[in-house]
């Protein structure tokens, strides 16, 4: 956590220098001042103008300036002011770093050259695309705007703004950002991006998709570690993972602080505060929730930790700790672990009565959507109402080492008590008007469910819209 704030502060500082460059005066002495010195030109001809003396340089152009070599095929040197308007197949060289263009305006006091109608800068192993840009030879800074794209063997940037260091390769880049490496793309309004650390950070209604699974992350900030394909999203993260044959069905996970990560094996995700889950008749809240998906045989295993609570359908369970087993997308197995209890609402007609299981550990088993079987093992008891041609019918209390239920069409059908068996009945005149004083231990009604949301990220439809612009890699 300490390494992610210390990249906010690092990217909030970077962000405070961005578009220095762009708003800078081209025209400006930076440090001491080079002249722009002609190497060769086919043709040469002089000119007054009220700016001072121009000279007009035409065929196979070639000019310097201290380390900063050009080459174009027409240009326009003004001496006085020590600039130069470069056209046509204009080549600026730097070291390592070209850039190309088909018309730039170069001012050598200052070291900035300009290029309004289209430019390219390419960087070692970067290449960075837009309609307009800006690089200082002094700083060896670059600022691009409208249609930037920056590539490198890593990743893809597009955003409206950039600004890129050459010294440091990190870039800046805002407006609409798509972030895409081999395994994700990352939707922001800001983003920062070191490849030589391999992090990056991002602002403003994020968006992480995996291109491995059906998984979205989104809040409103972000930290991402590509070396081992973590992150960290804070303010008011979001997970949903979609299912493609369900719509319905999706799954949605809330809370405070989000951690995600990806291994060779599987997905994990962490909610840590507040956590929350929905997904169709399935609710859920803790204090925190892990998620691991399987993606070779499509199984999500979620640990529901720290006073966990789980609705399905009219069934509420709690325990010190729960874990559920999805499979294809369908609920197989829920088991609640220490001080377990499950209470039930089988008749709608007798909302008051709500029949409960107690024990160690309870275990819910699935089955094409429905539940099938509940088993209560350790300490294990039980509270059923009976109706007769749907009138209420007294209840039964029992005790037992394990207490198995089966299940036909959600409603129980066949209950065993097996080891250690001791139980009461209660016709319907000892239970009607003293239904509270049935009920066991542990009883209690939850009514804080959890609602339904939805991702409010407004790069949702973008990603949806927008096709995948790097291979995917499963390394």
């Amino acid at each position: 956590m300490g390494k992610y704030f210390v990249f906010v502060l690092f990217l909030l500082v970077q962000h405070s220098l961005f578009s220095q460059l762009f708003l800078k005066n081209p025209t400006k002495q930076a440090g001491p001042s080079l002249p722009i010195i002609l190497n060769h030109a086919d043709s040469l001809v002089g000119k007054d103008s009220p700016n001072g003396a121009l000279t007009y340089l035409l065929g196979n152009v070639s000019l310097t300036q201290g380390n900063v070599q050009v080459t174009c095929n027409e240009a326009i040197q003004n001496n006085s002011l020590n600039t130069v308007i470069l056209k046509g197949n204009v080549v600026i060289t730097q070291g390592n770093g070209r850039i190309y263009s088909q018309y730039v305006e170069y001012y050598g006091n200052s070291g900035i050259a300009i290029s309004p109608n289209g430019i390219r800068l390419q960087d070692e192993k970067s290449v960075l695309t837009s309609k307009y840009g800006e690089y200082s030879t002094q700083s060896y800074i670059a600022f691009f705007k409208d249609s930037v794209l920056i590539v490198d063997p890593k990743s893809v940037i597009e955003s409206k703004f950039a600004e890129y260091n050459r010294k440091t390769k990190n870039s800046i880049a805002t407006g609409f950002v798509v972030f895409e490496t081999d395994s994700a793309v990352l939707y922001s309004d800001s983003l920062f991006y070191s490849p030589s650390q391999k992090i990056s950070s991002a602002f403003g209604q994020i968006l992480l998709a995996s291109k491995f699974s059906s998984s979205l992350l989104e809040g409103d900030s972000i930290f991402y570690n590509l070396s081992n394909q973590s992150s960290i999203v804070m303010g008011y993260p979001n997970a949903m993972y979609v299912d493609s044959s369900n719509v319905q069905d999706t799954l949605f996970v809330t809370g405070d602080t989000l951690y995600a990560s990806r291994f060779q094996d599987y997905d994990e995700v962490k909610v840590h505060g507040n956590a929350s889950a929905i997904r169709a008749t399935f609710n859920s809240i803790s204090d925190s929730l892990h998620i691991f998906t399987f993606l070779r045989n499509d199984t999500m295993i979620s640990k529901f930790i720290g006073r966990p609570i789980i609705w399905y359908d009219s069934t509420q369970l709690t325990g010190d700790s729960i874990v559920s087993i999805t499979k294809e997308n369908e609920l197989r197995n829920i088991k609640s672990f220490r001080n377990s209890f499950l209470l039930s609402k089988s008749n709608t007609k007798y909302l008051d009565r709500v029949d409960q299981v107690e024990g160690d550990t309870i275990t819910i088993n699935f089955s094409n959507q429905q539940l099938q079987t509940i088993y209560s093992e350790g300490n294990a008891q039980s509270l059923y109402y009976s109706y007769e041609d749907d009138i209420a019918d007294g209840n039964a209390k029992n005790f037992a080492d394990k207490i198995e239920i089966q299940f036909i069409e959600n409603k129980p059908d066949l209950i065993n008590w097996k080891g250690g068996i001791r139980g009461e009945y209660y016709p319907e005149k000892f239970v009607e008007g003293k239904i509270n004083s049935f009920n066991l231990p542990r009883f209690q009604i939850r009514n804080d469910k959890p609602k339904k949301y939805y991702f409010r990220s407004k790069y949702l439809p973008i990603h949806y819209s927008r096709p995948f612009k790097k291979k995917s890699s499963s390394n």
